[in-house]
């Protein structure tokens, strides 16, 4: 089969969204052919060897959402240029933006069409709009209904819907989207060959770490729905010893960056916290594999959650505290790490405090069964191989 995967906004940042897109990419194109087609520059994007990738350029607008609007349009007559070229069995489109125009090409052409679904759009609205005041505020919001109304429409549209959560499938039956095996509910993945145990020291020695002192580690967008402030909070409070013993060490950048070294410094934690800043993904496995045990402080949101992290984390055979939010309820009842109430900086002090002090063999022992479970359950052959199903 021929697919095209189509993402009508940018991808060539370090973020969850571009590992989804590449990695996704990656896997397809070991059964099928694929193209990839987005905003970004071909040659930005890093690994792409065995697949082809164009660029629609960006509409650069603002506010961004009637860029996004524009671009959709574009999408479509992009697609009617090129389709005689690459003669798609199979339109592939990332949710972002308005995501009407690839879809409508793709019906009219009788093209199969899949929509892929990361998150719910409301719950991304009334965050987006939290921090405007009048008149920007009234402006994106009604930008943003204007643009959940096209996402209802793009799910109709979609003859598939693929989405990582329970609670998207939920939320999109309660929009009206249904049909018989209309929406399937496929989580996310990792790349098990590039994601895997390494020898700790030998990645801390690599990476100019201290090899005596353990390492607690965070790797993601610094966003405030990350519960990192918890997180540095939480170590703050840990006994002496257990400080002297264990750093933290933060992965990462993002709006809350400032605020959280700030936060660090309030608490007199000097060094035992680390502030790496965004790491190429190549190296992300480089710095799992020099920590001890890796944390996902994770505050609740509507859509629950199947992060790509966490997956990559249990790839590398560390043990996970995370906090017990839906979709993260597997950590606990596989025995793949610790759960803590979230938002809850004393739980999280215990349940810390806790994992550090497992011994040494017992770590590895719940980093062994965590490794196991992602290959079992979560690599991107599997996953594409999936929804590879649905669209025959």
């Amino acid at each position: 089969m021929n697919w095209i995967y189509i993402v009508e906004n940018p991808i060539n940042q370090q973020t969850a969204s571009l590992t989804h897109v590449l990695e996704f990419c990656h896997a397809v194109s070991k059964i099928d052919r694929v193209t990839l087609i987005s905003q970004a520059e071909p040659n930005s994007l890093p690994d792409i060897v065995d697949y082809q990738c164009l660029q629609i350029k960006p509409i650069r607008i603002r506010p961004h959402n009637l860029g996004y609007l524009l671009s959709t349009i574009k999408a479509y007559f992009y697609l009617q240029e090129i389709s005689r070229s690459y003669k798609p069995d199979i339109i592939y489109e990332r949710a972002v933006g308005f995501s009407l125009g690839p879809l409508m090409f793709a019906r009219l052409r009788n093209i199969s069409s899949v929509l892929e679904i990361n998150g719910n759009w409301e719950d991304e609205h009334r965050l987006a709009v939290e921090q405007l005041s009048f008149p920007k505020k009234q402006l994106v919001s009604f930008i943003n209904a204007f643009r959940g109304y096209s996402m209802i429409l793009a799910c109709h549209l979609a003859q598939q819907v693929i989405v990582v959560t329970p609670n998207l499938a939920v939320f999109l039956h309660a929009k009206g989207i249904r049909g018989e095996n209309k929406i399937h509910i496929v989580g996310n993945g990792v790349n098990i060959e590039r994601f895997k145990p390494l020898d700790e020291i030998k990645c801390k020695l690599d990476l100019g770490l201290h090899p005596d002192i353990n390492y607690i580690g965070f790797v993601g967008n610094l966003a405030l729905w990350q519960g990192v402030d918890d997180l540095i909070s939480a170590y703050a409070r840990l006994p002496q010893e257990l400080k002297r013993k264990y750093y933290l060490l933060i992965i990462g950048s993002g709006p809350e960056y400032q605020r959280y070294m700030q936060i660090s410094q309030e608490l007199n934690l000097g060094n035992s916290v680390i502030f790496a800043g965004a790491k190429p993904y190549t190296s992300i496995p480089l710095y799992l594999g020099a920590c001890s045990v890796l944390a996902a402080p994770k505050r609740p949101l509507l859509s629950g959650f199947s992060p790509i992290k966490i997956f990559e984390y249990l790839a590398c055979a560390r043990p996970i505290l995370a906090s017990a939010v839906e979709g993260l309820e597997f950590i606990e009842s596989e025995k793949l790490g610790i759960l803590f109430t979230p938002g809850d900086v004393n739980d999280l002090t215990i349940k810390l405090q806790t994992i550090l002090n497992l011994p040494e063999e017992e770590k590895k022992e719940v980093g062994e069964i965590g490794r196991q479970y992602v290959v079992a359950n979560h690599s991107w052959d599997a996953i594409v191989r999936t929804i590879r199903q649905y669209v025959n």
